[in-house]
């Protein structure tokens, strides 16, 4: 069992040599064929069997949390500083052998999620409740899904602090955003969304759908065709 990983890694991936995938974070490949991962506390792409780090010297301190390939093929990676008492993160992008270029958010992101809209511009989720979106142009906007939106939750994390779910954004087919909370995170009795809540111009609210019941919370929402949304509720199906 130790070594499938490894093995199914380098099946996925078509590699000749097999990868020590128990140190890997996430993996992905971007648009000129590159593989890139988080290898420990650096991002790192994959050179014949090893992994030299690629990550920027203005990054020092901070370590990379999450990687994404937009529909251009650019690599988009967010990074964080292993606490909230640095108060921002970065989300850097980059493609190839191109020099990474820099966006400082003004918020400490834990477990941060980025989503590509349909118009080029990003939102960025986190396990927790700030929600940072990333303009085409100008500079990004922060905001906050109000605490009442969560549901009661009695884990902590490593510094005490309360532990939330993973928050999620997808974008129906009208270009509606949609937050939600995936109840099987890793967490012990994290705080998840009571329902769904929508998001637009910086500004969250909740949804409720008198026919779905919440109780034991959903683990994927994905867009469908202009009237639906695909929505699986733990214990229940699709």
């Amino acid at each position: 069992m130790r070594y499938w990983p490894t093995l199914l890694l380098a099946s996925v991936l078509g590699l000749a040599t097999p990868v020590q995938a128990d140190q890997l974070g996430d993996m992905v490949r971007d648009g000129t064929g590159r593989i890139w991962a988080i290898h420990g506390r650096e991002l790192a792409w994959l050179e014949g069997d090893a992994w030299p780090s690629a990550t920027d010297q203005a990054l020092d301190g901070a370590s990379p949390s999450s990687l994404t390939v937009l529909r251009d093929g650019t690599l988009v990676c967010l990074w964080s500083y292993g606490g909230r008492d640095v108060p921002k993160s970065v989300l850097t992008r980059q493609k190839g052998d191109a020099p990474a270029r820099l966006t400082n958010l003004p918020v400490a992101l834990k477990m941060g999620r980025v989503l590509e809209r349909a118009d080029g511009s990003l939102l960025v989720t986190e396990q927790g409740p700030a929600v940072v979106e990333i303009p085409l142009k100008g500079d990004p906007r922060v905001a906050a899904i109000p605490e009442d939106f969560f549901k009661p939750g009695a884990g902590k994390d490593s510094n005490g602090q309360r532990e939330y779910a993973s928050v999620r954004a997808t974008e129906d087919a009208q270009h509606h955003v949609w937050l939600w909370a995936s109840a099987l995170t890793p967490a012990y009795n994290a705080r998840v969304l009571r329902l769904l809540v929508s998001y637009e111009d910086g500004q969250v609210k909740m949804r409720d759908v008198p026919e779905l019941d919440f109780k034991k919370g959903i683990s994927a929402l994905l867009s469908g065709d202009e009237r639906h949304l695909w929505l699986a509720k733990i214990g229940a199906g699709i």
